[in-house]
């Protein structure tokens, strides 16, 4: 496994969800020179002894994964349940400096059949924009957020610096090394805890609520504080202005709580494959 890109996913215990990203990913059109690493979380807190997921669901994703007619894919699996967040330092620890170009995402998403041919230009195109540190393929929904396949076609080829949804951020190597210092002290803060009892119980954790508060502001999450980070270390986000990938992740975990899911029509938005784009432009404000 030494290809440029990697495409790095976190998967939990919904292998509805999984088998639906896995089946999108390898019906893409150029999945020639890319690996997939998945991290495969727990069913226990070694912290609490709480239990987050069964045994079978574990073994259900493992099996799908093993059967998927991925190429070059490479398996982690936890043997506690950690959360999430801390997956990013292991996706950052292990995928750099192994890789120029590393995409990290969720299970829950969903990709259009160009979106690994489209990822690979954007990766090349803008190594060397200096404010370019994260990539990523959609544009933050704030109430209305479809799209048309006439608009869809007239921004095809179009990015815009800003950030995107969080469930899927992308790195150059050289970006990912300026940002890993800056995103350590959360790391080191969370990782001896159970992170899934410090996101639901708001009384949990008091002093490390306050030092992640202290250091990134309102951000909490680690894909937040990764966002954050990516601006303390003097980058900007840049994003297609079209969806390349959409969530399905109706069923909470990582994208959604309540009723958000439902309330933005994301159940409503649609994949173009509107064809291969061969350079971007930056979109003027």
């Amino acid at each position: 496994m030494n290809n440029k890109l990697c495409i790095g996913i976190r998967t939990l215990n919904r292998t509805n969800y999984l088998k639906q990203c896995l089946d999108s990913l390898a019906s893409n059109t150029d999945l020639e020179g890319v690996d997939f690493h998945f991290i495969q979380d727990g069913a226990v807190s070694q912290y609490t002894d709480i239990r987050y997921a069964s045994d079978e669901s574990i073994d259900d994703n493992l099996n799908l994964l093993k059967k998927s007619k991925l190429p070059n894919k490479e398996i982690l699996v936890k043997p506690f349940n950690t959360g999430t967040s801390i997956h990013k330092e292991l996706q950052l620890d292990i995928l750099f400096p192994r890789y120029e170009y590393v995409i990290m995402c969720d299970d829950d998403l969903v990709f259009s059949k160009n979106y690994i041919a489209n990822i690979k230009v954007l990766f090349e195109q803008f190594k060397d924009e200096p404010k370019a540190g994260m990539l990523q393929t959609s544009f933050r929904h704030e109430g209305n957020n479809l799209q048309g396949l006439k608009k869809a076609e007239k921004s095809k080829d179009i990015m815009s610096y800003g950030f995107s949804h969080r469930w899927e951020q992308g790195f150059w190597r050289k970006s990912a090394e300026k940002i890993k210092p800056i995103i350590r002290p959360y790391f080191d803060l969370i990782r001896n805890i159970d992170f899934n009892k410090l996101w639901r119980e708001l009384s949990s954790y008091p002093e490390i609520r306050k030092e992640i508060h202290e250091m990134y502001g309102t951000a909490f999450a680690g894909d937040h504080v990764l966002e954050v980070s990516t601006q303390t270390a003097g980058y900007s986000g840049i994003h297609t202005n079209i969806n390349l990938h959409k969530t399905i992740g109706k069923r909470g975990g990582y994208s959604f709580k309540g009723g958000r899911f439902d309330i933005g029509n994301y159940g409503e938005i649609q994949l173009y494959d509107v064809g291969n784009v061969d350079k971007y432009q930056i979109k003027k404000t």
